[in-house]
């Protein structure tokens, strides 16, 4: 889960930027999970996973098979049930064996010393470097819930997400930005418009939780 939590606070499906089989697979993998196991209390912590779960479930290809609401999702997880075992009123007397010659003691060898693993001798001297804060986390809150806006856009028409935009946005918390692309002629291939968008997202990195790029 974490693994999933961590690729999807950088992307909104696991293959692309498109709906495709690999999130059918994952999420219908994770479908019993979600009914049975994965309470509030564990699940809360992975909130990317959650939104992309919740996005997926919501297609009409998946719906067609597997259909659960958020509401409908694991409040408690479910205990295995433990086999009762009855007990034996008495039990069943096993015949004796024979007795075995005793065979004669061998001297005990001499234990060596183990030896210890290199990585437990070697220890890391090197400091870790510690981790940059990201100056957008200090912001304060707004009444503008980003999540819920991207789950609108990715599952409902223009017309209506746009709406919800208009009647929710926070202008003291968020802003638009509408930017051009100077270089055109960079962009005669495709393989080279699409690495140029992949690095630009790898320098954006870092705005992906409070930001909605539109390409």
């Amino acid at each position: 889960m974490l693994a999933l939590h961590k690729h999807l606070e950088r992307n909104t499906f696991l293959v692309g930027d498109r709906f495709t089989l690999a999130d059918i697979v994952v999420a219908a993998a994770l479908f019993p999970l979600y009914q049975k196991v994965l309470e509030p209390r564990f699940r809360n912590a992975y909130f990317c996973a959650n939104r992309w779960f919740e996005l997926v479930s919501q297609q009409p290809t998946f719906k067609e098979h597997l259909h659960m609401e958020p509401a409908q999702w694991c409040t408690v997880a479910r205990k295995a049930e433990v086999a009762k075992v009855e007990k034996k009123a008495k039990e069943e007397k096993k015949p004796k064996e024979e007795k075995k010659p005793k065979e004669e003691k061998k001297p005990k060898e001499e234990k060596k010393p183990k030896k210890k693993e290199e990585d437990e001798e070697e220890e890391d001297e090197t400091p870790k470097e510690e981790e940059k804060k990201n100056p957008l986390d200090m912001l304060p809150k707004s009444t503008f819930v980003l999540d819920a806006y991207k789950r609108e856009y990715s599952n409902k028409k223009i017309e209506e997400s746009t709406q919800f935009l208009w009647d929710n946005f926070d202008p003291e918390g968020y802003t638009m930005y509408w930017c051009s692309y100077k270089y055109n002629e960079e962009c005669t291939a495709t393989f080279k418009t699409t690495n140029l968008i992949g690095g630009f997202f790898q320098r954006m990195e870092r705005m992906h939780k409070a930001s909605l790029p539109a390409l």
